[in-house]
């Protein structure tokens, strides 16, 4: 899967690109523990960023059980 951010800089497009190379949550925390507090910030912020962005592009599906539940909803008296 690919996924895109635009207007990032190319100090986070770098922090980008580590951070999607890393396997496991566990490995990003460690690796943000190697920055310096401003660098940990904007590789919070990217990761936050990233995480976005993933579940953005993640297909939805038929969303089937929420119309289910909101014609349920819709059908109760007021």
């Amino acid at each position: 899967m690919s996924i895109e951010i635009p207007g990032l800089s190319a100090r986070q497009i770098d922090l980008a690109n580590r951070i999607w190379s890393m396997d496991s949550t566990e490995e990003v925390v460690a690796f943000f523990d190697t920055l310096p507090r401003k660098a940990r910030i904007d590789a919070y912020i990217v990761y936050t960023m990233i995480l976005w962005a993933w579940q953005d592009a993640e297909p939805v599906g038929d969303c089937a059980e929420a119309r289910a539940v909101i014609d349920h909803i819709r059908s109760l008296p007021c």
